[in-house]
């Protein structure tokens, strides 16, 4: 009898280092991808007010290739945020989540 509360215990540990391991790396990306997202805004930014002051065709281009990476990096980071909002909802993300200071993040 012993040994069937050892395998649940083991069970139960190893589950919970899991998933926290597992929402440790997703707010990580979180985090990752909001920085390069607000990164790829100021270089935005940057390109636009270049190419108020001095249009050019080369400004043009660099600007739209800066637009199309925020679009592919925003799809990326709701994408992420959506699947670390998912995992502290389902089981057994749920029971642990809180309790290891994990919150649900804005998209």
């Amino acid at each position: 009898m012993a040994w069937i509360f050892f395998f649940i215990a083991s069970l139960i540990i190893w589950t919970t280092l899991a998933v926290f391991k597992r929402l440790k790396r997703m707010q990580r990306n979180v985090s990752e991808g909001r920085s390069a997202l607000d990164g790829l805004i100021k270089k935005r930014d940057e390109l636009a007010q270049t190419l108020a002051e001095r249009p050019s065709e080369r400004v043009e281009e660099d600007l739209q290739a800066v637009l199309n990476r925020i679009a592919f990096t925003s799809q990326s980071f709701n994408d992420t945020v959506l699947l670390y909002n998912l995992a502290q909802k389902e089981f057994p993300g749920r029971l642990f989540a809180s309790s290891f200071g994990h919150q649900s993040q804005p998209l």
